[in-house]
């Protein structure tokens, strides 16, 4: 179960790789060479990447995030439904995961602390992030990817959860990201590792973002133990 929500946390930082997936050209005019799924070599314009518009968003560094995600790893899958929102520095999360065992997370981090939040008992748990990490303690590095050397590879169609969709294919170091699209609209971002892979279906990515997702209700207590 660490390992799997280790795997989760890293997915959901990796949607912030959607930002820098124009970075490396000015202006709007830069080419890369890529090969489409025939293996033929093509010019690809960045500004004519359908991933730009969102890149956009995200790269304003203030957007919210709702989407559903699968998860598998080591032939276990879990089913979990987020709403994600970032303003700078502060991070707001909630999670459901279903299934045989559900459970409800709740995040904020800020000021380099992580609130957990329990809120049926309207109480919540610190944890300050540490730079290691331990088996209660989470690490800056527990929740992100190494996100240099993205190069974007390629676009084509294949078929995902049983319908034909674009894609625009990205490598990051060992991993393969995979953005699709239907009608021009992000549907989907898959992220695969070794025997790893997350598929998080986009429901909604916008800039609705208000500053009381990173508050903490006035009447919930601090709680002592997590």
């Amino acid at each position: 179960m660490k390992k799997m929500m280790a795997i989760l946390y890293a997915s959901i930082f990796a949607l912030g790789i959607l930002a820098g997936c124009s970075s490396g050209n000015s202006g709007t005019s830069g080419t890369t060479n890529t090969t489409n799924g025939g293996g033929t070599s093509q010019t690809e314009t960045k500004s004519g990447l359908l991933s730009t518009s969102y890149a956009d968003i995200m790269k304003s560094g203030k957007y919210l995030m709702h989407y559903k995600t699968t998860m598998t790893v080591e032939n276990q899958t879990i089913t979990s439904e987020t709403t994600m929102a970032i303003d700078g520095n502060l991070t707001s999360m909630i999670t459901e995961i279903v299934g045989d065992n559900p459970m409800k997370t709740h995040e904020i981090i800020k000021d380099d602390t992580i609130y957990v939040i329990n809120d049926a008992a309207k109480t919540y748990y610190k944890m300050t992030i540490s730079n290691t990490g331990t088996d209660t303690t989470p690490s800056v590095e527990d929740q992100k990817i190494d996100t240099t050397g993205i190069t974007y590879t390629g676009k084509g169609k294949a078929e995902l959860n049983g319908k034909l969709m674009d894609y625009e294919e990205y490598t990051v170091g060992k991993g393969t990201l995979r953005y699709y699209f239907d009608g021009g609209k992000l549907q989907a971002v898959a992220f695969k590792t070794g025997d790893s892979e997350v598929v998080m279906e986009i429901i909604e990515l916008s800039n609705k973002v208000t500053s009381d997702m990173f508050e903490i209700p006035s009447d919930y207590k601090e709680a002592t133990t997590y």
